[in-house]
């Protein structure tokens, strides 16, 4: 009898716990607290709006190599003005080999031009070398990309790593058609 009564003693206190806990977490409780962290969190005062233009040439050389020249620019709207100065131009150059059937590496060169313009940053040299690899199991390709860039800005230097992982599978029937409307 004296252990039936410290179980259902313990049993009241949990379902008292568990309706307090309910009522703490209800829907309208969270919408008060996403309202109350709207004062203190605060994003970007103004945005920046960007044009960013761009020509690229792609040619298909031979079934293991191909090539990208392209050519861009940015830039960003001056509302004091009314003006859209350019901040930069990019000169780039892209190459692609195949390795394998599903594996490509590529090498890549991009210079910026960007101290002759308004926001007088320095100059970019960005070299980018890239692994990226396909693989198709059944109907559904994944993509591995590994990159890496290294970024020579003024005296400079900065490495940056990348993955990318993606997938793609057909929408309809059972191959992948890059026309296939999504």
């Amino acid at each position: 009898m004296n252990y039936l009564y410290t179980v259902d003693h313990y049993l009241e206190k949990v379902r008292s716990t568990l309706k307090m806990t309910i009522v703490c977490c209800s829907k309208p409780s969270w919408i008060f607290i996403f309202l109350g962290m709207a004062y203190y969190v605060h994003a970007q005062n103004t945005a920046p709006r960007l044009l960013e233009s761009q020509l690229l040439v792609s040619k298909k050389i031979s079934n293991i190599y191909s090539a990208n020249f392209g050519l861009s620019s940015r830039m960003e709207y001056n509302d004091i003005d009314n003006s859209l100065p350019i901040i930069f131009i990019n000169l780039s150059s892209f190459s692609l080999f195949q390795i394998k059937d599903n594996s490509h590496i590529g090498l890549g060169v991009l210079y910026r031009f960007a101290e002759g313009f308004e926001h007088k940053d320095p100059n970019e040299f960005r070299l980018t070398q890239q692994f990226y690899t396909t693989i198709k199991p059944k109907i559904i390709r994944y993509l591995h990309r590994f990159q890496m860039e290294e970024r020579f800005i003024g005296s400079d230097t900065f490495v940056r790593f990348r993955y990318r992982f993606g997938i793609d599978f057909p929408l309809n029937g059972t191959t992948l058609d890059v026309q296939e409307a999504y």
